[in-house]
């Protein structure tokens, strides 16, 4: 067998090595996992203490070297320093996957695949098209949760607590924790359809607003809250009024210089804003609607097809009741699912005699049957004459005796 020196093969600086090695020796569970290494694993993780149980499975990869832990040549990273770590692969700006493939390739510590991940919950007002960005810190779904109700709480206590909260189906909305807060605080909570974000439109598109506008400062090195500051200062091309007015009935300073009688409040007419944004939604519905066609809605207890997440053929299933306005229950098998009447198929397959429908995985396109009827008692039938042209033919002259 041939020992290789990790350590030596590291190409970090020395004052860093020496800051990895300080981490480790002050982490008290790494330093379990080194007695471990060294003197044996115990026979069952039961008897571990819960910080080294994620261990366990890796202890035929896990090294230890000159004060540092290695799983499979890659730096097992201290608590203290896993927050520079994760700030250090983003610093690259690479996205959520180009961060992850690099931490991968160099470091490990538990769970860091999701707390490599930079969560924002984005709070947009639907009448002056105002957007809120707040970082979550945390990245388990229980602390996410409560990060996104405190940071609600901000948004709310700051502006005022909507009539409405319209969200996606996140599990950070569908918790115990959120009802509560919804009802404490009063306000109606409703979801898109599951797996069709075009139902959530407004908060997607300043999703994509607020990536770009990050984006751009980045590569201009420009401050993104300066960005964010002069976009809700912008008029609108609709009805020439920015995020900013609609929401206080004034702009707010920025860099730009500008007069003070600009700056003065002033009441925008509202119904002007409305009416503007509803003839902007009937434009896009003429245009969506001219490849779009009308679908059907559905009864409770009509037979449909539907396509599971983990699955690609279409499932057979039964409607049980509308929840939205394109929106249904169908349950299919033992489990119920919420669906956009767009991934909601109509079939005219029947029930079996057993009470369960027939459920072809094959099939794709679903056509009435064909039903052939025949009669013995019926007369016999009137001759059909053949359809063939009866315009005078005239072939040219080359076939011509």
């Amino acid at each position: 067998l041939e020992e290789t020196n990790l350590v030596a093969h590291l190409p970090i600086s020395n004052e860093r090595l020496n800051e990895l090695r300080r981490a480790t020796a002050a982490d008290p569970v790494l330093q379990k996992v080194r007695e471990y290494v060294e003197k044996g694993w115990s026979t069952s993780k039961q008897y571990l203490p819960p910080d080294v149980i994620p261990y366990y499975s890796l202890q035929s990869e896990i090294s230890y070297q000159n004060g540092l832990l290695f799983k499979s040549g890659r730096i097992v990273v201290p608590q203290t320093l896993r927050e520079d770590m994760t700030k250090r692969l983003h610093s690259s700006h690479l996205g959520v996957e180009g961060c992850l493939r690099r931490a991968r390739e160099i470091l490990y510590w538990p769970k860091m695949s999701s707390q490599v991940k930079e969560n924002y919950v984005i709070t947009v007002d639907y009448f002056s098209n105002f957007f809120e960005v707040d970082y979550l810190t945390s990245t388990t779904t229980t602390s996410s949760t409560t990060a996104v109700v405190k940071k609600l709480k901000e948004q709310f206590s700051r502006h005022g607590i909507p009539e409405t909260v319209f969200t996606d189906n996140g599990p950070q909305f569908l918790c115990k924790e959120f009802r509560e807060f919804s009802n404490e605080w009063e306000f109606e909570h409703l979801t898109s359809s599951p797996r069709y974000p075009q139902s959530n439109g407004k908060v997607e598109n300043s999703v994509k607003t607020c990536k770009l506008l990050m984006k751009k400062a980045f590569l201009s090195k420009a401050d993104v809250h300066l960005a964010l500051l002069e976009f809700r200062n912008t008029p609108s091309e609709r009805d020439g009024v920015s995020p900013s007015q609609k929401l206080f009935s004034r702009r707010t300073r920025t860099c730009l210089p500008m007069t003070k009688d600009l700056l003065k409040p002033r009441v925008i007419d509202a119904e002007k804003v409305v009416t503007g944004a509803e003839q902007a939604k009937e434009k896009q519905k003429e245009n969506y609607d001219v490849k779009a066609r009308i679908l059907v809605p559905l009864e409770a207890g009509e037979i449909v097809r539907m396509r599971l997440p983990e699955e690609q053929k279409w499932s057979l299933g039964t409607c049980i009741k509308q929840v939205g306005p394109r929106s249904y229950e169908v349950r299919c098998g033992e489990r119920t699912y919420t669906r956009n009447r767009r991934h909601i198929r109509k079939t005219a397959e029947k029930f079996r005699d057993s009470g369960r429908p027939s459920d072809n995985a094959e099939c794709q396109t679903f056509c009435k049957p064909i039903v052939s009827t025949s009669n013995s008692m019926t007369g016999p039938e009137d001759p059909v004459s053949l359809r063939r042209s009866t315009r005078d033919r005239k072939p040219p002259d080359r076939y011509q005796a």
